[in-house]
């Protein structure tokens, strides 16, 4: 607070106060600073649509991300199919081998069949 000289004892006294202390001099109030008050804002151009704009961005922003993230997890039932289709080729090229005797090629046979009527039962195709 800066220091002011009083206008009637000439002594200094602080610029807020109402009254110098020594001498009861009556100070004049300082101007009334202009209040601080802002305009309203004027009512949006886009008749209340931008948070409707700005809510669907959001939402379909949360629907893309949810589809990517759903896009990128692997199917394990498709790996499974893949993995037992992979087993089934596999048995049919042991039972291919030359080295078998008959009986153990018709084992073998018989194994890979039955591998593929339960792929087929499981998936409902064949493999």
């Amino acid at each position: 607070m800066p220091l002011i000289a009083c206008p009637a004892c000439d002594k200094q006294i602080s610029d807020a106060a109402a009254a110098c202390p020594h001498c009861g001099h009556p100070m004049a109030p300082a101007a009334p600073a202009a209040p601080s008050v802002l305009p309203p804002a004027p009512p949006a151009a886009d008749g209340g649509f931008g948070i409707f704009k700005t809510l669907l961005l959001f939402f379909g922003g949360l629907v893309l991300v949810f589809v990517a993230y759903a896009m990128s997890k692997e199917d394990p039932l498709r790996e499974e199919r893949q993995r037992d289709g992979l087993a089934i080729e596999i048995c049919w090229k042991d039972q291919a081998r030359k080295s078998l005797t008959p009986s153990e090629a018709r084992v073998f046979a018989s194994l890979c069949e039955k591998m593929e009527a339960d792929f087929k039962l499981k998936y409902g195709t064949t493999p």
